[in-house]
């Protein structure tokens, strides 16, 4: 009986994590952008497009590796979690820093997040589906 021997690659989860940490500061150096809307349009940017691109490609990517097998679905609430945090640890951080104002995390990012990494595996699924009846 054979076992599924793909338990996941650290190498590959590290460089995917070092991707997400050098994003936020992609812009924040450059001396010809002011750096209060450079870090505005970073993290509207990052928050908009670049977290649930890389979410979802993760989540395929995972998903056609065979990571983690059956308990691959389990890095969707993770997904959710950090998108939540990263809003909760960016803008709600800022805020507090300049106003007083500590806000609470948004339930909304959580599914948001969640729904993103969800449909990667679910396109995994999909791609997994059609791989198997064009076989049969």
């Amino acid at each position: 009986m054979k076992q599924n021997q793909k338990k996941g690659n650290p190498i590959l989860i590290s460089v995917c994590l070092l991707v997400k940490a050098k994003k936020k500061t992609n812009k924040m150096n450059d001396p010809a952008v002011d750096s209060c809307s450079a870090a505005g349009s970073i993290f509207n940017f990052q928050f908009s497009i670049l977290f649930p691109l890389a979410t979802f490609g993760e989540s395929l990517v995972i998903g056609l590796e065979g990571f983690w097998g059956k308990w691959a679905w389990l890095a969707a609430p993770v997904y959710g979690l950090g998108l939540m945090a990263l809003e909760f640890f960016t803008f709600g951080a800022s805020n507090y820093q300049a106003f007083g104002n500590l806000n609470t995390p948004e339930l909304f990012l959580f599914l948001f997040g969640a729904a993103v990494s969800a449909a990667g595996f679910a396109l995994e699924k999909l791609i997994a589906l059609v791989k198997a009846k064009k076989k049969a």
